[in-house]
């Protein structure tokens, strides 16, 4: 081997025979031919020096892959005005750098690191290889406007720039990983050297620098822990994206335009193709008397862009590569034709596999849309109802009417309902019971830790199961939280007279001596159950519920699991949690609905019922979310009056608690008692 030095000064060239090689020997630059390589195409780049004898063959960085050259005529020069280009026989000259301004003291220099450098311009960065070493940059470069990437091999042994590029985004600071411009997979916003959507485990042994001002843009990294062995991020042909060991650091490969796990992106899709279905790898024959097969002849298109070319075309249901070398695409547009087998002569295709689908399935859901939608309106209804009229009691406005009189008389009688007595065998016209205490003991298992949902200022809140096997929530009020008998009775009052199929339902109350409790039937929001709160959410929560038992075909309070006690709610969330929402869906509706909609609908509930009020999307956020399939949704949070739950804040914001007006229907604020 023979070496030039680490350095080309104005006026030096660099045969095919003379190398570059950094001070410690760590890497060289020149004129190399990949070993497994078939051809005698060779190319400037720069290569790892493992040892002597093993050669250079673990290269980094490509200064020539749109045009190797095919002779041992090349030069790598450096000419007085700091321009660095390739000159060849045969071809015109391959420019690498051109400074802004002819400058004659320009000096390329390889570092140890494996970075080529004219004073300080990363050449690396701005040639786009596929393989990102410690302290080399992602960016831009505003003074020179030079762009800084990753840009993967079109095959796994060929150079020429492929379909995938790692980039970093300016403007969202965050990496990006696209497929020919469209971006698949985005890393999320760098914060406290932790990408959101980068493994801990994996950012741990990195530290991250963003550079941002007037000259550059740019993102680059270093490892904690050096070592004597290369050290790098690879960007694979199919667009993975891993480390020198590896691991998978991003899989822009699992990315399909529909999931959003793991930092994948949604992308338009063609009307032909729908969530879940995949292009899989099959071996067998086309056979036919009529050949159902076209090509695009093209070396510069690899596997991705040939299983992109055919996703988007309706007509194509299996491809391959066209060549022996991974490049070219086969494309055949009638499934009929294939015959699964394992005969010698058979070849690999990937196929088209589709799941069913169904236009009843559009219409049924139109209907439950609807449904969810009247029965919306008939709770925002009734909660306006409930605000207005427990304003004019509490303000003394308005006098108790014979109904009301008539519960009062019966919350005063001595009347209950026993332990051994079935709660439904109650007065008509009040549809209340008045259960015993020793009921209301035993249906909570005498107010034990496991039974109970929360706590808050205005008292705790038990899951209860009455002899019926009815589950029912008790809300038994704090000695300390300032309510009399006579704020109870009102509010009784005021709840026994909203009796609707889709409103939290009162079933009774339990007063002994100064105990106090109400029995519900847990549609109730954590807010009002735990601090007597209304807000503009409270009724978001009900929705929620409402909407998963429309979805699972049960009722919250009737829902039974055997191994342990859980409502509907919970089970929706450990089933979501699991990636198993399917499972939740009525099986009566059978293959007639929509998955992807119907998870989204799932998905809307969970953030509907979440713990924090303010964390619910308002009622327009909701019905945005749920007609329109293209905006992102927030992942939900464990839902309140789930399993195991210990306790609850409401957290809910003062504008929240302010007086709202919605064509002329004015919403009042509810002060806790």
């Amino acid at each position: 081997m023979s070496s030039a030095g680490d350095s080309l000064n104005p006026g030096d060239t660099l045969n095919s025979s003379t190398y570059i090689v950094s001070t410690k020997g760590k890497f060289a630059l020149g004129f190399f031919q990949r070993i497994e390589s078939a051809t005698q195409n060779s190319y400037l780049a720069i290569s790892e020096i493992a040892d002597q004898s093993s050669g250079f063959n673990l290269f980094v960085w490509f200064g020539s892959r749109v045009n190797p050259i095919v002779n041992n005529s090349s030069m790598l020069t450096l000419d007085n005005k700091g321009t660095l280009k390739v000159v060849h026989q045969g071809g015109d000259p391959i420019l690498l750098f051109s400074p802004p301004q002819p400058n004659e003291n320009t000096v390329a220099t390889l570092l140890d690191s494996g970075n080529f450098i004219l004073k300080e311009v990363h050449l690396n960065g701005s040639m786009k290889q596929d393989t990102l070493l410690p302290g080399m940059k992602l960016g831009v470069n505003y003074r020179t406007g030079q762009a800084w990437s990753l840009t993967s091999w079109l095959t796994e042994h060929i150079p020429v720039p492929g379909a995938f590029t790692l980039e970093w985004d300016p403007k969202g600071l965050e990496l990006v990983i696209k497929q020919r411009g469209v971006v698949h997979w985005k890393s999320g916003v760098l914060r406290d050297n932790q990408f959101e959507n980068i493994s801990p485990h994996m950012t741990s042994m990195y530290e991250f620098n963003v550079v941002s001002n007037q000259d550059e843009q740019s993102f680059s990294f270093m490892y904690k822990n050096q070592s004597q062995k290369l050290q790098y991020w690879l960007l694979l042909s199919f667009g993975q994206l891993q480390n020198d060991v590896q691991v998978a650091i991003a899989r822009a490969d699992k990315c399909d335009g529909y999931n959003i796990d793991g930092g994948c992106q949604r992308w338009n899709q063609p009307v032909c193709r729908h969530h879940g279905d995949t292009l899989v790898l099959d071996r067998g024959h086309f056979v036919s008397e009529y050949d159902s097969s076209y090509y695009i002849s093209d070396a510069n298109l690899g596997f991705s862009d040939c299983e992109a070319t055919c996703w988007g075309n309706c007509s194509c249901v299996a491809f391959n590569n066209l060549f022996e070398n991974s490049t070219g695409c086969k494309f055949w547009t009638n499934i009929s034709d294939f015959v699964a087998n394992d005969w010698p002569d058979s070849e690999f295709v990937y196929i088209l596999s589709t799941i069913k689908h169904s236009h009843s399935g559009k219409e049924k859901w139109i209907w439950i849309g609807t449904g969810i939608t009247f029965a919306f309106v008939i709770l925002a209804c009734i909660v306006c109802y409930l605000r207005r009229k427990r304003k004019a009691v509490l303000q003394g406005k308005n006098k108790e009417t014979d109904e009301e009189t008539e519960l009062l008389n019966l919350v005063s009688t001595d009347r209950s309902i026993d332990v051994n007595e079935v709660p439904n065998d109650r007065k008509k016209r009040p549809d209340v019971s008045i259960f015993s205490y020793e009921c209301v003991v035993a249906a909570t298992n005498n107010f034990s830790l496991e039974s109970k949902l929360g706590e808050g200022g205005f008292g705790s809140v038990y899951m209860g199961t009455l002899l019926t096997g009815q589950k029912v929530a008790v809300k038994r009020l704090s000695r300390n939280s300032g309510q009399g008998i006579i704020e109870f009775k009102n509010e009784l009052i005021l709840i026994s007279k909203l009796q609707h199929t889709n409103l939290v339902k009162l079933l009774g109350c339990c007063i002994l001596k100064e105990e106090r409790m109400l029995i519900y039937d847990g549609y109730m929001s954590p807010e009002y159950a735990m601090e007597g709160l209304f807000s503009i959410k409270s009724d978001v929560y009900s929705f929620g519920v409402l909407m998963l038992e429309i979805v699972s075909g049960r009722r919250n309070n009737n829902f039974h699991r055997a191994d342990h006690v859980l409502n509907l709610v919970g089970y929706a969330w450990d089933l979501w949690k699991e990636g198993e929402g399917l499972e939740l869906i009525d099986p009566t509706l059978g293959d007639s609905c929509n998955e992807y909609q119907v998870l989204r609908c799932i998905h809307v509930s969970l953030l509907c019922v979440e713990d924090d009020a303010i964390d619910r999307p308002t009622i327009s956020n909701m019905l945005s979310m749920l007609t329109n399939d293209s905006s992102q949704l927030p992942l939900p949070k464990k839902p309140a009056f789930s399993i195991g739950r210990k306790t609850t804040v409401a957290n809910i914001s003062k504008k929240e608690l302010e007086v709202y007006t919605v064509n002329g229907l004015s919403i009042s604020d509810m002060d806790a008692r």
